[in-house]
């Protein structure tokens, strides 16, 4: 028991001393640690029975390095339900804390009667200016169907006075061409009678002949004047043509452009009609949104958590229900400065939540903050085991799958493996001492009882195991685990 004493006194003394160095502690334990061997080989030496030593073996293990961070669910998204109608009452509400509701389900329904008549008085305003525009609409129409007509009339009466004048020009070409067929015919006959004139000697055929050309010299004369009468004639009625030509296609012109003037006075009326359509029918939309809005609905899915109105109160903006969003959870977990820098986005991350009897399910790390959260933060995550006095850092982790028993609150514990190595030989931590001179060491126990010294250097470290390197270290020798117990370690340092 001599041992036994020997390490209370060491406890008792660093417990009476809290602000001893390192260094110092590290003597006292390497002399602690002199004293019990020397304990042990004097007991050896005298015959005694050898103490009780407690080992572990050195084994070759896969050591996992990890992040145990402490947190609480949290829901992905809180909805305030809220109306942009105010000052109205609250005619009756549909849900209750509790209940689930889908988008669009109706939350209240307020009073619409105000809503509800300038709404109508928008619609009668609306009507009044349709039906003004349509009679607008209705008379540019007509106009334009008449110049339309009007014009179809004017081309057709232009056309006729043209194929008129035609007419008549085509007559008089006509009638001076056969004057001048007779024209022709006469003067031949002339010629003739002229010959046989010159060869008869018969005196009374002579004479007769003589009367003949003078009845046919007056024929040639009058189709001579009948000729050049023609010719000013058909001077007149080609003139005539053109003009007739010309007013055509002046009134042609007038039609066209009365048509065009009456067809856009027809535009202009729809165009000041759907104008003047704009501010009515916003006022009616308006209204309507207003009448609308007065029927307050979940704009998400979710549980109702808070519901601080009831039938019968006067709205006065404020929020009507929240809506919590349970679709999905996350952990708001958190983390602290020695263990931010080994967390990243996209680790995988093992949760529990007893209280919704998951253990060990997977998640992913989806945020992980480049700044300590807030003292009054801090101070909640101390509460969730992290320490007040070390900076604390939110890291967000979603779960792979859903669950039905996860509530907003409950308390969560999120496990990150951030390094691995396997195959490597390794003891418990509490094996692992150090010297007189700050190097760490081992005691091994060989089948004889001998305790010898190793000298090791660290290798990577987990909660409980250590990997251990350096010359002698081999698989399945026997470690010594110090007698002293995780309590009595935590009355010595603390």
């Amino acid at each position: 028991m001599k041992i036994k004493e020997t390490l209370r006194k060491v406890r008792g003394f660093a417990g009476r001393h809290k602000k001893i160095t390192v260094p110092a502690l590290i003597l006292i334990l390497a002399a602690g640690s002199f004293i019990i061997r020397t304990q042990i080989a004097a007991k050896l030496s005298t015959g005694g029975e050898m103490p009780e030593v407690r080992t572990a073996a050195v084994e070759k293990r896969d050591l996992t390095q990890s992040v145990t961070m402490s947190g609480t669910v949290q829901s992905f998204g809180m909805h305030s339900v809220t109306s942009q109608v105010s000052g109205v009452e609250i005619k009756s509400v549909n849900v209750n804390v509790g209940d689930r509701v889908s988008k669009g389900d109706v939350i209240a329904i307020l009073d619409d009667s105000q809503a509800a008549a300038d709404r109508n008085a928008a619609r009668e305003s609306l009507a009044y200016t349709e039906e003004s525009n349509d009679l607008s609409i209705s008379s540019a129409q007509r106009n334009y169907c008449n110049a339309r007509e009007d014009e179809k009339i004017q081309r057709q009466r232009g056309k006729e006075a043209v194929g008129d004048a035609a007419d008549k020009y085509n007559e008089l070409t006509q009638e001076k061409a056969a004057a001048e067929s007779k024209l022709i015919a006469t003067q031949k006959k002339i010629e003739e009678t002229r010959k046989a004139l010159d060869k008869e000697t018969d005196p009374v055929k002579k004479e007769k002949l003589k009367e003949t050309l003078e009845a046919d010299k007056a024929a040639e004369a009058a189709l001579i004047e009948q000729i050049d009468a023609f010719d000013i004639s058909i001077a007149d009625a080609e003139k005539a043509v053109r003009d007739a030509q010309n007013a055509r296609d002046d009134n042609d012109r007038a039609a066209s452009r009365s048509v065009e003037e009456q067809r856009e006075a027809l535009e202009a009326a729809k165009l000041s009609a759907r104008q003047s359509l704009v501010s009515p029918e916003n006022e009616v939309n308006k209204a309507s949104q207003e009448v609308d809005k007065c029927t307050v609905r979940a704009d998400s899915d979710g549980v109702i958590i808070d519901l601080p109105v009831k039938a019968g109160d006067i709205y006065k903006g404020d929020v009507i229900a929240t809506i919590q969003d349970d679709s999905s959870y996350m952990i708001s977990a958190t983390a602290d400065q020695f263990d931010i820098p080994s967390l990243a986005v996209g680790q995988k991350a093992l949760i529990t939540v007893k209280a919704a009897e998951i253990e060990d399910k997977g998640g992913l790390i989806e945020r992980v903050a480049v700044a300590p959260i807030t003292a009054s933060a801090i101070s909640e995550g101390a509460a969730q085991g992290a320490s007040s006095g070390d900076a604390g850092y939110q890291v967000i982790v979603k779960l792979d799958s859903a669950n039905d028993k996860l509530r907003a609150g409950m308390k969560a514990k999120v496990v990150v493996n951030v390094f691995e190595k396997k195959n490597v030989l390794a003891v418990p931590d509490e094996c692992i001492q150090t010297d007189e001179d700050g190097r760490y060491y081992i005691e091994t126990v060989d089948e004889s009882g001998e305790i010898s010294r190793i000298h090791v250097e660290y290798g990577m470290k987990t909660e409980y195991y250590s990997e251990i390197r350096g010359e002698g270290v081999k698989e399945n020798l026997k470690a010594v685990i110090p007698e002293t117990s995780a309590d009595e370690e935590e009355e010595l340092f603390y």
